[in-house]
């Protein structure tokens, strides 16, 4: 590195090398100046104590004067680091303190000398050319530079090189630009003082000229004009820089010298790359490029020509740069744990005074091998390519879900509309965590919050819904030109609203409105906000039915919220109706014209759970729920799937009393599906099957002996533990009787977990005795990847059609797998 500029001051003497608003230097006079302030650099410090573990500061800006300064202290052979001149005064401070408190620093002019503490000594790298000085000879394993990371989530990072990692950094740089023309002309736009603005700043020294451009400074059209202006051949910009310029691009206007642009530091989705295109030569070459500061450059390099089809969501990272460079690291136990990303090879040495931080992130293999933990989740795709998926630092935890900002992120971006974005977690009413959505529209955009909403409850499950959706007229950046997450975490959070909001009308409305902003966890929601579009699922639905419960209007039925969404409708309902008997059996989409289909749910379900597959079945089809009897509502529990089918079988009857029927069963609801399916056959009925994961018993056995009746596994005695398992029994005793005694006797309905348990085992063992007969009807099995029910049922149905779905058996009928699950179903009814 420190001899490329050399080399190329003498081919092409004459060639510019770097230019800004101001300057311009030749290659001969780069490399002149660079070896003169090397040369007197290494005056200044020949009587230096404890030379060699020296850091010279050296305060940059955004000139070409900033770059010189770095190329000088690497050919001086000295450790150095950049700082920038718009770190506040008691920020310049501390990381002078980290350095060690050198007395000697590198300036670019007088009024960045005044930055630094009275009495450092400076030198100005302005300096006239004489005497320039060779490349000094260091050793590669020693300090050679520090870069702070910008401190955004707490105190910056000190990340330590060594003279082998700057030496892969250039090799990188050579490698690139051996594979482009060497003699492009290319934009500064990043800080000096990050990863990014350092790998810019080393540029030259492998050929290509460089333009300095401070963005912060420019308005979009301005910079474009400038790119535009010098003929410009290659662009690096930050995702979030981008899609701001190119936002506020001329249609008619096109860029034709720009025939390479790198986009990177933040996530770049497939939407953008049409403006991309549009904005610089049609022709161009996109790579969208992955790398960390404790990395020598690029990680992951994802280049996307100019005849690739356009494709939806966010770009992937592509593949590694090199065999080996990158390995997925579980972050917890289990085969379905999140992976973050490990980097092999070329990377940082430490984090300067941070021993524990250190210790926590880089470690070395076996082999000699050195690594670095990252951070960035990550998946491998069957075509071999990674996707990125968010920040280990970013996950947090909602009803008891671990959460990663970053999905519904990429859901977002593709909602036409919105321009920018960003999730992020804020703390919430109850002192835990929610996400909240930062959002920029288009200038046209005419969207509304509630239909953001509303395609997100479609494609996300309900506790990734962001719990606010806050406009912005632009994000704030940092000087890195990336979205500002410090500033939007301080920020205040007003909703975005296209309509007034209302406070609640009477007592009912605010006792409601109350509960479900509770239950929702949110500062506040309007009367009449759909409360589904705001997180509300099975388990709230069911938390918030046990307060409603507490109006004095009796036990209310969590199967309310299905057909009364907001709080209006509710306050509306408790205040209007009288108390009823909770009925087993929920119709939704009750106006459609089709013939209904009969839904039949597992041991605890209810029409809850249903009611995103109903949505997307759409509004004429006709869905009924049909709970087990005695469950969920007071009355005598089916103790055999025989008569939970025969009364399941008087309801369907009764709502259709001719025709095919179509029964669907869902996990221990599929055998009562497939008994009624039986039971109408007897009976003369065409009917259709569709299974859902559903349960099947294992092979035919005998009556429940007093093993199959016991509540819980056995263990072995042995010497080691018995004294906490002595400690632990009476309440194992106590746990198994109350079960017990609630198989026997379960009582009315409440959310008892003995009742939950105990119905649980009536209903497992009711599937274990029941003797299915082949099937002399059409049956379809819709199963999870992993289930073993294909097999089981396709002993007793002779041509059973099977289709693999997406999601677990818990989450299958939730989004975002709930339409694709609703088209798989009608198809087999069809």
């Amino acid at each position: 590195m420190a001899t490329g500029l050399t080399d190329w001051a003498l081919r092409t003497p004459d060639r510019i090398a770097l230019w800004d608003n101001s300057d311009r230097l030749s290659f001969a006079e780069f490399d002149a100046r660079a070896g003169t302030l090397a040369r007197l650099i290494l005056e200044h410090i020949a009587d230096a104590p404890l030379r060699d573990s020296l850091i010279l500061p050296i305060v940059v800006g955004r000139d070409i004067w900033s770059i010189l300064a770095i190329h000088a202290a690497i050919r001086a052979g000295v450790a150095f680091s950049a700082l920038d001149e718009s770190h506040p005064p008691a920020m310049m401070h501390e990381l002078l303190q980290r350095l060690g408190q050198p007395d000697l620093a590198i300036v670019t002019g007088p009024h960045r000398a005044g930055l630094l503490p009275s009495g450092m000594r400076t030198i100005d790298a302005r300096c006239t050319p004489d005497r320039p000085s060779p490349a000094q000879p260091r050793d590669p394993s020693a300090r050679a530079a520090v870069v702070f990371t910008s401190g955004s989530t707490g105190r910056p990072k000190g990340v330590v090189y060594d003279g082998l990692f700057l030496s892969a950094m250039h090799q990188r740089n050579l490698d690139f630009y051996a594979q482009n023309d060497p003699l492009k002309r290319m934009t500064a736009l990043s800080p000096f003082s990050f990863m990014g603005g350092l790998v810019n700043a080393v540029t030259p020294s492998t050929g290509p000229s460089m333009l300095v451009l401070d963005p912060s400074q420019m308005t979009p059209l301005e910079l474009l004009d400038r790119i535009d202006r010098e003929s410009i051949n290659m662009v690096g910009m930050v995702s979030s820089l981008a899609a701001t310029v190119l936002n506020r691009s001329p249609a008619e206007r096109r860029i034709e010298s720009v025939t390479r642009i790198v986009v990177g530091g933040e996530p770049f989705s497939w939407d953008q790359l049409p403006a991309l295109r549009q904005a610089f030569n049609a022709n161009a070459e996109i790579t969208v490029a992955y790398g960390a500061s404790e990395t020598a450059g690029a990680l992951f390099l994802n280049s996307i020509a100019a005849d690739t089809p356009q494709r939806s969501g966010p770009i992937s990272l592509g593949f590694p740069v090199g065999p080996g460079r990158v390995r997925l690291e579980p972050i917890g136990h289990g085969a379905d744990e999140l992976q973050q990303i490990v980097v092999v090879g070329a990377v940082a040495c430490e984090y300067l005074d941070d021993p524990e931080l250190t210790n926590a992130r880089f470690g070395t293999d076996a082999d000699g091998a050195r690594w670095w933990r990252s951070g960035d989740l990550a998946e491998q795709l069957g075509d071999g390519t990674y996707q990125h998926l968010g920040r280990i630092d970013d996950l947090i935890k909602i009803r008891g879900k671990l959460v990663e900002p970053s999905e519904p992120e990429r859901v977002l971006r593709q909602i036409p509309g919105i321009r920018n974005l960003v999730v992020l977690p804020h703390p919430s009413p109850s002192g835990g965590q929610r996400l909240v959505a930062h959002i920029v529209l288009d200038d046209e955009s005419t969207i509304t919050p509630h239909e953001v909403r509303g395609q997100l409850r479609t494609l996300l499950p309900a506790h990734l819904i962001p719990a606010l959706l806050v406009q912005h007229r632009a994000l704030p950046m940092t000087e890195r030109s990336k979205i500002d997450r410090g500033a939007l975490l301080q920020g205040d959070l007003a909703p975005w609203r296209t309509t007034a909001a209302r406070s609640p009308a009477g007592t009912m409305e605010y006792f409601v409105v109350a509960h479900a902003a509770e239950v929702l966890d949110l500062d506040s929601i309007d009367p009449d906000d759909d409360l589904w579009d705001f997180g509300l699922d099975s388990f709230a639905a069911v938390e918030l039915a046990e307060r409603l419960s507490t109006a004095g209007r009796g036990a209310f039925d969590p199967n309310a919220f299905v057909l009364h969404r907001s709080c209006t409708a509710l306050a509306a309902l408790l205040t209007t109706a009288r108390p009823q008997r909770r009925s087993t059996i929920t119709q939704l989409n009750d106006s459609g014209t089709r013939s209904p289909i009969f839904f039949i749910p597992g041991a605890h379900g209810n029409a809850v759970g249903f009611d995103s597959v109903g949505r997307a079945l759409g509004s004429e089809q006709p869905v009924v729920v049909i709970e087990s009897h005695g469950v969920n509502a007071p009355g005598r529990i089916d103790r055999s799937v025989l008569s939970a089918a025969a009364r399941a079988l008087k309801d369907i009857a009764r709502l259709q009393p001719e025709g095919t029927v179509t029964v669907v069963g869902y996990s221990a609801g599929g055998v009562v599906a497939y008994e009624i399916a039986q039971q109408l056959t007897r009976g003369s009925r065409d009917v259709r099957v569709v299974l859902l994961d559903a349960a099947m018993g294992d092979e035919p056995h005998g009556r429940a002996g007093p093993a199959e009746l016991s509540t819980g596994p056995t263990r072995k005695r042995g010497a080691t533990g018995s004294i906490a398992a002595l400690v632990r029994r009476p309440q194992i005793m106590l746990r198994r009787a109350a079960v017990l005694g609630r198989r026997v006797h379960p009582g009315r309905p409440t959310n008892s977990p003995h009742r939950r348990t105990a119905i649980f085992q009536i209903t497992e063992l009711a599937i274990r005795r029941y003797r299915p007969e082949p099937a002399a009807f059409p049956v379809t099995l819709l199963h999870v990847d992993g289930s073993e029910q294909a097999a089981r049922w396709a002993l007793l149905v002779p041509h059973l059609v099977t289709h693999r779905v997406r999601g677990t058996h818990l989450t299958m009928l939730e989004p975002p797998h709930a339409t694709a699950l609703a088209a798989l179903i009608g198809e087999a009814v069809r």
